[in-house]
């Protein structure tokens, strides 16, 4: 017997519950993304470890526990949003490319770079919202663009020394 069908069975029965238990007001709508991304997960495990199967759960549960805490604080800032898709991709990382065995670069840690650029982003975010910083737009405005710059003049410096190794 295939686990792949077999997993693909079970996921649907149980999606057919969740909408029937939602339906008659007897699931909340949140929880049905939990199920769904705790079922990826278990894919994931059951599967031999997938990434295929780890990517969907861990976003999906991100996105989970964002709508759920937002339908018990009214007032929840969308920038969590970020964060937990943030945390998400760290997470693929934690469980999943930091055990891969070919260890370059673009194969261990590429879950990283969206992570932590959506946390950062998230953080930004939260800060100017609750004006944490005390900086104004203005400040902003000329802040942003010398990262950019910065971060353009490390990639090509970079670049530059790596060109000239080889």
């Amino acid at each position: 017997m295939k686990k792949g069908p077999v997993l693909l069975g079970i996921i649907l029965i149980i999606a057919g519950i969740i909408f029937g238990l939602q339906t008659t007001n007897l699931l909340p709508a949140s929880s049905f993304l939990f199920i769904i991304g705790v079922a990826f997960l278990a894919g994931y495990v059951i599967s031999g470890r997938k990434l295929g199967l780890l990517i969907p759960g861990c976003i999906i549960t991100a996105i989970a526990t964002f709508s759920t805490l937002s339908e018990i604080f009214h007032n929840f800032p969308g920038a969590y949003m970020l964060v937990f898709l943030g945390l998400a991709f760290i997470s693929i990382y934690l469980l999943h490319t930091i055990r891969v065995s070919d260890k370059s670069i673009g194969s261990s840690v590429w879950p990283l770079y969206p992570g932590s650029i959506l946390l950062s982003i998230g953080f930004i975010i939260l800060l100017l919202e609750n004006n944490i910083l005390g900086l104004n737009a203005r400040t902003i405005g000329l802040i942003f663009p010398i990262l950019l710059i910065l971060c353009g003049g490390a990639i090509v410096f970079h670049n530059l020394l790596h060109a000239k190794k080889q």
